[in-house]
């Protein structure tokens, strides 16, 4: 009772203390759920509105928290922090992420968004560039879902100018570079000499210099105390010229002209501006100069030449790096390679602008790749595809019994191949959109067709009409999910081995051909009448280009119980990633617990991806295995293992684990 008096005391003093710096009767600050929003605020900027102080402080005391330093907060509605602290508030850089899916990753001060970020615009657009007070204001590229980049102003939260990225670059970066340093005019000069053909059918942009800097990587640490916060953040770009009539109409549509059947207004009111985003691109098809431009689009990003990198920082806020870019040769084929811990070797100190570069990039690299995979795909792929028609299964010779799975891309049925007379599995693809029809069930098509191994459920064929269909064997026995927390049917330790040697046998196989799994789960571990594994569920899936390609930038992506941290995070996808869903599974079988049951969706990317959390790994699991599990969950992706080495390792232990691997490994099976 004690206990619960105290706690009401400390709660009464810290809400007087907080409400007493608020004037709550201002008109902009209706209740104290919403005292840092104003009333002129979208519906997208009240999702993701600031927690309130006194929640804040609140769950700060419960969980015992230090006034200063890095910290990950899961709060009650869902929502999470993971970032810098000080006094007790949002200080230096952190990310905000909100039960929505609405995320903010930049720069605090005071617990308000001040300085550089990135946030979402609703489910199609990303904007990174500066804030102030919570508002974007200032400068920042805006990432449209279709590839297209803009340069863009804001003037509290208002959105003031936008226009194509490369529209009047070149005068731009002239007067950045000349402003800067004298001795960049020779790069100044040979900018007139750059071939700068906007055309569409012409998507490369030549470079002055083709040269790629190799950068020697040095490790560095990010405390509070490299964040200045010892007063506001200076805000470098160009300086706004703000029209008389933003705060009652704006025609954004200069640049780019509306589609036929939506005719343009001339007054359109600035909470709309996102909206004069959406119809371009939403058709993948459409790449006409009127629609698609991709010369402004983050697919050729890779031909960009020095000047248009350098003027592509200078687009986020950071015109003042410009100079040190082209110092330093930096193009678009460079852009993959620089990480980082590259930008303090550059000359860039600030902590903060190193970690909101990298994330610039980041976001660029991934629009690239999702650009690319979307426009380089049309239907007629899946008609002309000789190779696939040699697996077609005539509908008719099918016949589905009863349902067996469902998941977002459709159904999983048992049925049967008639006229070879066996059981087999169907999965039917959903009804939807068509070129993202398509293009989804010839993504995992192409990858399950060419894939042989005991370890990998076996591919059969594929039906065209009148749904998209794959055809696999039938694995009887389900899914290692449903035998673990389903079914509970009790496992020896010669079954985990075992089973673990399979998955690990399989995973090696897919690495060795260039797949990575991108959702390897107990539930996609499929099992047969001897405890066989095949290994199933390719339809995240993806292919490496090369052998020398070691990265994917496929954002977040699987099931987030079994993703890698960095994978959380949305960094690039590597075989180290799979082989830490492994070790989730590994430790799943042990424990016979789902990972994380406990934490929603957020609160996993915030403690996991942001915080290193790890499940607790019992003392009764013998030191082999809990050995195993903690090299695979190494934050260092370098270090974890490679699925060939865990094969042979379980290979050895499952061979010995008749003489016992430990003294202690069947007392831990209880047998």
């Amino acid at each position: 009772m004690k206990r619960v008096l105290q706690a009401l005391s400390e709660f009464k003093q810290i809400y007087l203390n907080n409400t007493s710096n608020h004037d709550f009767n201002s008109p902009k600050r209706q209740n104290n759920e919403s005292i840092l929003d104003k009333d002129s605020k979208s519906d997208i900027d009240k999702e993701i509105q600031i927690d309130t102080p006194r929640d804040q402080y609140k769950e700060m005391k419960e969980n015992k928290v230090e006034e200063c330093g890095q910290s990950v907060f899961l709060y009650s509605n869902s929502d999470a922090y993971a970032g810098e602290w000080f006094n007790c508030k949002r200080n230096g850089w952190g990310v905000l992420l909100k039960y929505t899916g609405q995320r903010f990753e930049g720069t605090w001060i005071n617990d308000e968004r001040h300085g550089y970020g990135m946030q979402t615009i609703g489910s199609a657009i990303k904007y990174i560039g500066q804030f102030s007070h919570n508002d974007r204001h200032g400068v920042g590229i805006i990432f449209h879902h279709s590839g297209l980049l803009y340069t863009s102003e804001w003037m509290n939260g208002e959105l003031v100018k936008r226009r194509l990225l490369f529209d009047g670059w070149k005068d731009e970066i002239k007067r950045i570079l000349n402003i800067q340093s004298g001795e960049s005019m020779n790069s100044i000069k040979s900018i007139n000499n750059i071939n700068c053909n906007f055309g569409v059918g012409n998507n490369s942009i030549l470079a002055t210099s083709s040269s790629v800097k190799s950068f020697s990587s040095s490790s560095s640490s990010h405390s509070i105390g490299d964040t200045a916060l010892g007063g506001p953040l200076v805000l470098w770009g160009i300086p706004l010229t703000v029209s008389p009539c933003m705060f009652h109409g704006l025609n954004c549509d200069k640049d780019i002209p509306p589609p036929p059947f939506e005719e343009e207004s001339p007054e359109k009111e600035i909470s709309n501006c996102y909206d004069d985003l959406t119809p371009i691109g939403n058709d993948p098809t459409l790449k006409s100069p009127t629609y698609y431009c991709p010369s402004h689009s983050a697919e050729i990003c890779f031909d960009w030449n020095v000047l248009q990198v350098a003027y592509f920082v200078s687009c986020l806020g950071l015109p003042e790096y410009c100079y040190i870019f082209v110092k330093h040769e930096v193009d678009g084929l460079t852009l993959p390679d620089i990480h980082i811990e590259d930008f303090e070797d550059m000359g860039i100190k600030n902590k903060c602008h190193a970690k909101y570069l990298n994330l610039s990039f980041s976001l660029l690299l991934k629009l690239r790749l999702r650009c690319i995979r979307r426009l380089s795909f049309s239907p007629q792929r899946l008609i002309d595809d000789e190779y696939l028609k040699t697996f077609e299964i005539p509908a008719n010779e099918l016949r589905l019994h009863c349902r067996i799975g469902e998941g977002g891309y459709g159904r999983v049925y048992r049925g049967t191949w008639i006229t070879r007379g066996i059981t087999v599995a169907v999965k039917a693809f959903r009804k939807r959109d068509k070129v993202t029809l398509a293009r989804e069930f010839y993504s995992e098509l192409s990858v399950v067709s060419r894939l042989r191994h005991p370890n990998v459920t076996l591919f059969l064929g594929v039906v065209m009409s009148p749904l998209y269909c794959l055809v696999t064997e039938l694995v009887p026995c389900g899914s290692l999910f449903d035998l673990l927390h389903i079914k509970g049917i009790s496992m020896t330790s010669t079954h985990v081995l075992r089973i673990a040697r399979e998955i690990c046998c399989g995973m090696a196989y897919l690495h060795e051909h260039g797949v990575l799994h991108c959702d390897l789960k107990s539930s996609n571990v499929l099992l047969s009448n001897n405890c066989d594994v095949k290994i199933g569920d390719f339809g995240l899936a993806t292919l490496m280009e090369s052998p020398l390609e070691t990265t994917k930038m496929l954002g977040c992506i699987g099931t987030h119980h079994w993703m890698a941290p960095e994978v959380l995070r949305g960094e690039g996808f590597t075989k180290a990633a799979d082989v830490y869903s492994f070790g989730m599974i590994l430790w799943e079988m042990l424990t016979r617990k789902i990972p994380h049951e406990e934490l929603s969706v957020t609160h996993i990317i915030a403690a996991v991806g942001y915080g290193n959390r790890r499940p607790l790994i019992s003392n009764n699991i013998p030191n082999a295995l809990r050995t195993i599990i903690l090299k695979t969950w190494h934050t260092n992706v370098d270090q974890r293992p490679s699925f060939r080495h865990l094969a042979n390792v379980f290979e050895h232990l499952y061979q010995t684990s008749i003489l016992d691997i430990e003294e202690n490994l069947l007392t831990f099976f209880g047998q």
